[in-house]
């Protein structure tokens, strides 16, 4: 941030973006390159994750819905965009939970990454995947698009998302970045509770590094 602008804003915003900002290089250290899932029903976990993704430096974003959405237009060979509630509509719900966990699987492989799950990614298959890493539940209003499922859907999904590491919860006039803030420390919090897992995720990226580390001649 140039100097200019540092001396216009007032003390406590400049100590709050920098307290911020320490925040979200601690947790990108203690992290070790693990993975973080997001879940729930609502519609800002997207823009939640993706500035997640962007105060993790080094960390890339996966919104799995949006890439359900553009591999079923590819292969239904629409022109038209379609969204996940309109997937949801058109297709039997076992259906477009399958697609579901075929992008998730895709996406799984990479680590240092925040990744966004579909909305009724809560069954047993979904979370063996999501459980290799840490799975927060963005505990926010259910997008109004799902008012047209069945209630016992509905339950489903809320006793699934139970199933989470952690809970975080947002109101729906909290700004994003106050809510990826929220996230942040709560997943801090998390990590000193669980050390164990801390040290299987540095065994496991301390085994990838060995795996691609260049053989001696």
């Amino acid at each position: 941030m140039p100097e200019s602008v540092q001396g216009q804003l007032p003390a406590k915003l400049l100590a709050d973006a920098w307290q911020r900002d320490e925040k979200a290089t601690e947790l990108n250290t203690v992290l070790k390159g693990c993975q973080i899932y997001l879940v729930g029903p609502g519609t800002r976990k997207s823009a939640v994750g993706s500035l997640l993704s962007r105060r993790l430096k080094g960390y890339r974003y996966y919104d799995v819905n949006a890439l359900m959405c553009s591999t079923y237009q590819a292969m239904s060979g629409l022109e038209e965009a379609v969204s996940i509630a309109k997937m949801c509509a058109d297709e039997p719900l076992a259906d477009v939970d399958m697609l579901g966990q075929q992008v998730l699987s895709q996406v799984q492989p990479y680590a240092r990454s925040v990744i966004t799950s579909w909305d009724g990614a809560v069954g047993q298959a979904a979370f063996a995947v999501m459980q290799q890493g840490i799975v927060v539940h963005i505990d926010e209003p259910a997008n109004a698009a799902w008012s047209s499922l069945s209630a016992e859907t509905l339950d489903t999904w809320t006793s699934g998302y139970a199933n989470a590491d952690l809970s975080v919860a947002i109101s729906t006039d909290v700004a994003v970045d106050d809510a990826v803030v929220d996230v942040i420390l709560a997943l801090l919090a998390f990590i000193e509770k669980n050390p164990a897992k801390a040290i299987e995720w540095k065994a496991k990226a301390d085994e990838e590094l060995a795996k691609n580390a260049p053989r001696e001649a």
